[in-house]
């Protein structure tokens, strides 16, 4: 914005918003993404399945940990181990994504590190 003449600071501003809300978005998706992929990759199928849980209710467990524990609730005997092993997925699912933003975080640093030009002066005297 700095950079901008005084004319098109309405365009720069519409832009730098477009892009700050891009980012936003597109940030919530990929760990939303990452949460998701790896609260699934913690209830496999084929470890549902020898627990007993196959086909819609696997589906269900396996979309959030809500459905997990509304089905662990009504699962007979095996209740408590699937609602321990669901809570324990989304745990790790969270250390994941704050791992994975940490180091996004870390990438768009480094870039705005190695784009900006190294004799950039924005004081409000130079023009």
């Amino acid at each position: 914005m700095a950079g901008a003449p005084a004319e098109k600071s309405g365009s720069a501003a519409a832009i730098e918003e477009t892009g700050y809300e891009l980012g936003s978005v597109l940030g919530v998706a990929v760990l939303g993404s990452i949460a998701a992929a790896t609260y699934r990759g913690g209830l496999s199928p084929a470890d549902l399945a020898a627990d007993g849980v196959t086909g819609a209710a696997a589906q269900t467990v396996r979309e959030s940990l809500a459905g997990a524990l509304a089905f662990a609730e009504h699962a007979g005997p095996a209740a408590g181990e699937l609602a321990h092993r669901a809570q324990q997925s989304f745990t790790d699912s969270l250390g994941v994504v704050g791992l994975s933003g940490a180091g996004l975080m870390l990438l768009a640093a480094l870039a705005v590190w190695a784009l900006t030009p190294k004799h950039l002066d924005i004081s409000e005297g130079h023009h």
